[in-house]
């Protein structure tokens, strides 16, 4: 599945799975990254409450963006940014409701584990700029 931004440059467009993810289940999603126009652009899991705050930096979101990986709202890293042509992957651990756990990896590679602490997890994307888009590789 892809996602073309094509209207309104300057607004954030906010894409969210239609179903969220549910407690006792493990989770793996793969994001491929446009970001050639440059803008804001930002991929993660966030709590329904997000869309209507429209960005993922927000309190109820963890995701990495163009600034750094943030967490409910407070940027954790700067060092890890989002870049044009990188594959994004979350992979999120509901099993064990005591142990609810994310990962994020950045081109193969592992750079953050991060607590959730949000009741509903769904999957995310936020874009500002037209001619941007994501796709979802893999999802399971």
């Amino acid at each position: 599945m892809t996602a073309l931004k094509s209207s309104n440059s300057g607004t954030i467009t906010i894409l969210r799975s239609k179903e969220k993810a549910k407690l006792g289940g493990n989770y793996y999603i793969e994001y491929v990254i446009d970001c050639k126009k440059g803008g804001d652009y930002e991929v993660g899991i966030g709590s329904d409450a997000v869309g209507s705050a429209c960005w993922i930096r927000t309190p109820g979101a963890y995701g990495l963006n163009n600034v750094g990986f943030y967490e409910n709202g407070k940027v954790t890293r700067k060092d890890y940014k989002i870049e044009d042509g990188d594959v994004i992957g979350f992979q999120i651990l509901l099993r064990d409701t005591s142990y609810r756990r994310g990962i994020c990896i950045k081109n193969g590679k592992q750079i953050h584990e991060f607590a959730i602490e949000i009741e509903d997890v769904y999957f995310l994307a936020a874009i500002r700029t037209v001619g941007n888009s994501v796709s979802v590789r893999e999802c399971k």
